[in-house]
């Protein structure tokens, strides 16, 4: 059976031609779809920069051939997290379709990918594997909100995972939110007391806050994640210092007190 892969966090709004990409799947499911086929999205660290404005979404249901749809066998929407639960309500009358299906299957770890779909077809990016790696698992934590959520709190090798530790609902079924954040997205963290800390992240108004009785070790786990992160960087390159209005009096009395000692008289 034909496996087609999606991985939203390469699509950039703006940057990629919505028509062009619709183009683009029409072509590659052209030969499959007239028979059965599975469908895995991966919404790993999917977010407003990754989104499908409305109209865009629209086209989706419009241009595809009905037994195109008929035919796919199953959609594996692995690592759902916060924003897509509230993307769906905001576009609910769109996905109405959706709602409920038993085809729609959420999938939240490899391991239960591997229950439908072999490992080696999973095709899952290295990103998203890497995530799995090197796992510190802070479970029973509370993330503080107008509805306080509890939590388990991941750190790995490259990013910290929030993920939900009850249920939510998401398209009509009970679904496990996991939130990623990347060492580079991480701005500050910062420890309140033994029992609390935050976390900046960048492009998010409101730093994070969470309660655990392990508080400094979660802290010092992401600090050194993020350190690591910026060890890795290439040394930046360095910017010359502008010269603003106000520094010209002085530049100019510098140069000139240089240039006294000059044999040359015209320069002196």
């Amino acid at each position: 059976m034909f496996i087609l892969f999606v991985a939203f966090l390469r699509f950039k709004t703006g940057q990629i031609n919505g028509d062009l990409l619709i183009y683009h799947v029409l072509l590659t499911l052209k030969p499959y779809y007239a028979k059965p086929y599975e469908i895995v999205v991966d919404l790993t660290h999917t977010g407003p920069s990754n989104r499908f404005k409305t109209d865009f979404l629209s086209k989706w249901f419009v241009v595809f051939p009905g037994f195109a749809y008929d035919n796919v066998s199953a959609v594996y929407i692995y690592n759902c997290n916060s924003w897509v639960r509230e993307y769906t309500k905001y576009h609910e009358r769109l996905l109405t379709g959706l709602k409920g299906s038993k085809r729609l299957i959420f999938i939240d770890c490899p391991g239960k990918l591997a229950e439908h779909i072999e490992h080696e077809q999973q095709k899952l990016p290295a990103a998203t594997l890497t995530l799995e790696e090197d796992l510190k698992v802070f479970h029973n934590a509370l993330k503080l909100a107008h509805k306080d959520t509890k939590v388990s709190i991941k750190v790995g090798s490259t990013a910290v995972q929030v993920t939900s530790a009850e249920r939510t609902k998401v398209l009509g079924q009970s679904v496990f939110l996991n939130d990623i954040y990347y060492a580079s997205e991480i701005e500050e963290i910062c420890l309140v007391d033994e029992n609390q800390f935050t976390l900046t992240i960048a492009n998010q108004g409101t730093p994070l806050t969470f309660m655990h009785q392990e508080c400094e070790a979660i802290v010092q786990s992401i600090i050194h994640i993020r350190t690591r992160w910026e060890l890795s960087q290439p040394d930046s390159i360095p910017q010359h210092t502008k010269i603003r209005p106000k520094d010209v009096p002085g530049t100019l009395l510098n140069i000139a007190l240089l240039n006294l000692g000059s044999s040359d008289p015209s320069l002196r």
